[in-house]
């Protein structure tokens, strides 16, 4: 049951109250203290060392680092620099503690501002109305006005920057973020780390040294096979089309639509654009063949090797007339289902779900027929 006057009585000036965090808890606390700690140190370095005020920084969910926002980027040098000082402070364990006093803002410096008017430094906020001034005093380094719990000293804090800065662009400023960890999140993040070089080594056969150097090698012989197979597409797309041109010629009859299928298997993810790559070679070889000026229509489809109701077939029609062209493409989608659209003497569309020769290419080849018959 609530009593109000005891409970005031309990949480009045000098009583003594016991706080129960358990474990997960504790760890909480413990891993937000050293950030905010680690961030009062690396501001205060960062604007004494190189004049760089944080603009802002972000306490971010375990384990990510977490980071500070600076005006302008870091070169690894300075990062480092700002690292090594960091840690010969924390080596040498210096005290944190706190400072309380009664607030008089007729006694508080204005605080500084950017000329996009964002306020910067260390003054209290302009809209701050808590009565009291609470400062962080990091012995020898640092005071800030703060109302955050901290660690009691920079004993094993040991601050870690990522050695690289993060641009980023708004409309009217850029600025750049510098990510650190410290204390526990800092081990996580290495043991994690090394977990993930550890097994891309084994994936790849090689020691943790030689990980970039085979992932270049595996970058370089990709790149080389994607260029192998695109120029054996380019070859195949053209004897396709070579084919067909060929059964032109055979099958010319006088002002008689010529009509065809083909139906293949394909698992890239870049079926239409072989399809597409068959039918430019068509076009771009008719105007040099003895038969350039016969009409033709032609279907061409594809699916995956392996079908589910989820997969996706590609449907590709061309021609010499472009009503003929639509014509297709119209019955094509209200006999499968395929949902598509055309400009011009090309026509495209997906279908999704299985695609079955006694079906939907018995049906490509009705349509064929129909329009040869109009």
């Amino acid at each position: 049951m609530i009593n109000a006057d005891s409970d005031v009585l309990a949480l009045s000036s000098g009583a003594e109250v016991g706080v129960k965090l358990g474990d997960d808890g504790f760890n909480r606390r413990y891993d937000h203290m050293t950030l905010h700690t680690s961030q009062h140190l690396l501001s205060a370095l960062l604007e004494t060392r190189l004049n760089l005020p944080t603009l802002s920084w972000s306490l971010t969910a375990s384990p990510a680092p977490c980071y500070v926002e600076l005006p302008r980027s870091m070169t690894v040098e300075e990062i480092t620099s700002i690292q090594d000082e960091a840690n010969r402070l924390v080596f040498e364990g210096r005290k944190v503690h706190i400072e309380v006093q009664e607030l008089d803002t007729a006694q508080e410096p204005d605080v500084p501002k950017l000329a996009s008017g964002r306020e910067v430094g260390r003054g209290l906020p302009s809209n701050y109305t808590g009565g009291v001034k609470r400062v962080v005093v990091i012995d020898g380094v640092d005071r800030n006005p703060c109302c955050g719990t901290h660690l009691p000293s920079l004993h094993n804090l040991q601050l870690f920057l990522l050695p690289h800065t993060e641009a980023l662009a708004r409309s009217s400023t850029t600025s750049a973020r510098l990510y650190f960890l410290a204390g526990p999140r800092l081990i996580t993040h290495l043991i994690f780390s090394h977990t993930l070089l550890a097994g891309t080594a084994a994936l790849l056969s090689c020691g943790a040294p030689q990980v970039q150097e085979r992932v270049n090698q595996v970058i370089d012989e990709r790149k080389r096979a994607e260029k192998r197979a695109e120029d054996l597409e380019v070859e195949l797309a053209a004897r396709i089309a070579g084919d067909l041109l060929r059964d032109l010629s055979e099958k010319k009859e006088d002002n008689r639509l010529f009509v065809s299928s083909i139906h293949r298997t394909d698992d890239s993810s870049t079926a239409l654009g072989f399809l597409s790559a068959v039918a430019f070679s068509f076009t771009n070889a008719l105007p040099s063949s003895p038969v350039k000026d016969s009409p033709y229509l032609i279907i061409l489809s594809c699916t995956p090797s392996s079908q589910t109701s989820t997969s996706t077939s590609v449907v590709l029609i061309f021609g010499s007339d472009e009503k003929k062209v639509k014509e297709a493409g119209e019955a094509i989608k209200t006999k499968l289902g395929v949902k598509g659209g055309g400009k011009g003497p090309r026509w495209s569309g997906k279908l999704v779900g299985v695609w079955k020769e006694s079906r939907e290419e018995a049906a490509v080849k009705e349509v064929l027929r129909a329009v040869a018959e109009n």
